[in-house]
């Protein structure tokens, strides 16, 4: 699956998630309307809180999908440089919450698995074979 698709999967769950936060937050405040106990309450704000960070999690894999997309990232994690086409995008970005999202998929390449990565705290991607940070 190519990084556009799979960016629009992703702004879809979130949307969709965000959706889902404000129908919790609307059941939680009518649940009085609808006499429910006050231990509903406490549950319909929890998944509100629970959906709220999973769909902000996924529209940011989004971004860093369709808009963070580099081809190098050299340095080391503290002081690293993004690279984009040969033109550095970003320097001295702090590499944090590094995820690879095909570690599970064994039947693809280095140059077909992305990394999802926060730069400065700005989120973006690379195919796993762009990568090439020293410890």
């Amino acid at each position: 699956m190519n990084a556009g698709k799979r960016a629009s999967i992703y702004a879809i769950l979130g949307i969709g998630g965000v959706g889902l936060t404000t129908y919790f937050i609307y059941l939680m405040l009518e649940a009085d309307s609808m006499r429910l106990v006050d231990g509903t309450k406490l549950v319909f704000l929890g998944a509100a809180c629970l959906m709220f960070f999973a769909s902000i999690s996924n529209l940011m894999i989004a971004f860093a999908l369709e808009f963070g997309r580099v081809t190098e990232v050299v340095g080391m994690q503290s002081c690293a440089e993004l690279r984009r086409d040969g033109d550095i995008v970003r320097k001295n970005a702090r590499i944090r919450l590094i995820r690879n999202l095909d570690a599970d998929n064994s039947a693809l390449n280095s140059d077909q698995k992305i990394l999802i990565f926060l730069a400065g705290w700005r989120p973006a991607s690379c195919a796993e074979s762009g990568v090439m940070l020293r410890m």
